[in-house]
């Protein structure tokens, strides 16, 4: 292939070994190819002109966003078991808040650092701490790769309220649709292979090279996360919500990535506390809430 005739987009999702990755393609290409915007925030400072100026683009971006700015993209991600992302995720915002006192200025670390467990993942107190919390865990993939966007959730929800079929159903199968048009999907255990994916692709990549390790904490495992969460004080019932935030998101594992979703199911029933769904549900309703879970 011709690589000449490639960009390259590496759609970054939280909390899967991206930093590792953009690494990586800084080292192949050089940082004279690559968009120095990381983020929407940034991206949004640049014009269109100086954009075409690179050809790899690797970040938090919204997907058709990113991808107009050129024709022919080589587009990839990478896809984390979706609870052990959330855990992830979760205390690596909460150890930002807590090393700032709670004043980090980024909002939900510092909401992670000075809430209840089950106050940032379900009694939300106000609305933005509702919308924070949905849109960053409840099946974030489903609703990113259906609204090809961040914070997608609570307007995806929102814009399909008076649909005729329900909310998830749709948002499950438009992520489907979207993800089978991408040239590479891995998953997170799987990371190791992107050099040599890519190198099928693009003559600057050595595929034998080993990826650097950036930002990877090896300190706290699935299991020790979950009991921390427990430290903290988080009651039976959230962990039942937290199965449901990874429902949708498991069935895309299953048919993207088989392997990890396998392995999610088991490690989540080794964790004796998680509700395992229904193998031909579209989610989890939690049974110890008094309050039933907006399925939409």
């Amino acid at each position: 292939m011709n690589s000449k005739r490639k960009n390259l987009v590496f759609l970054h999702l939280p909390k899967t070994a991206g930093q590792s990755i953009h690494s990586f393609l800084v080292s192949s290409f050089g940082s004279h190819e690559i968009c120095p915007a990381r983020t929407m925030d940034q991206m949004s400072y640049l014009s269109l002109s100086f954009l075409r100026r690179f050809r790899i683009f690797s970040g938090h971006f919204d997907w058709d966003a990113v991808t107009s700015i050129h024709g022919n993209n080589y587009v990839f991600t990478i896809l984390r078991d979706p609870f052990e992302r959330i855990l992830s995720f979760y205390f690596y915002l909460r150890a930002i808040g807590l090393n700032n006192n709670g004043n980090s200025g980024i909002f939900g670390a510092d909401a992670a650092a000075t809430l209840h467990p089950d106050d940032f993942f379900w009694n939300f107190p106000n609305k933005e701490v509702e919308d924070m919390c949905l849109n960053n865990f409840d099946n974030f993939y489903t609703f990113y790769f259906a609204a090809r966007r961040f914070n997608s959730r609570m307007a995806f929800s929102e814009k399909r309220k008076n649909a005729d079929s329900p909310i998830r159903f749709v948002a499950l199968n438009l992520a489907r649709e979207n993800l089978s048009s991408l040239d590479l999907i891995l998953p997170f255990n799987q990371v190791s292979k992107i050099p040599f994916e890519l190198s099928k692709a693009f003559s600057e990549c050595d595929g034998s090279t080993k990826l650097d390790e950036v930002n990877i904490n090896r300190d706290f495992s699935r299991e020790s996360r979950f009991r921390e969460l427990k430290k903290l004080g988080a009651s039976d019932w959230l962990f039942d919500i937290l199965a449901s935030y990874c429902s949708l998101d498991d069935e895309l594992l299953r048919e993207f990535t088989p392997e990890v979703e396998q392995t999610s199911a088991a490690k989540k029933t080794e964790l004796g506390e998680i509700t395992v769904r229904d193998e031909n549900a579209t989610s989890v309703v939690p049974t110890k809430p008094t309050v039933a879970i907006d399925l939409m």
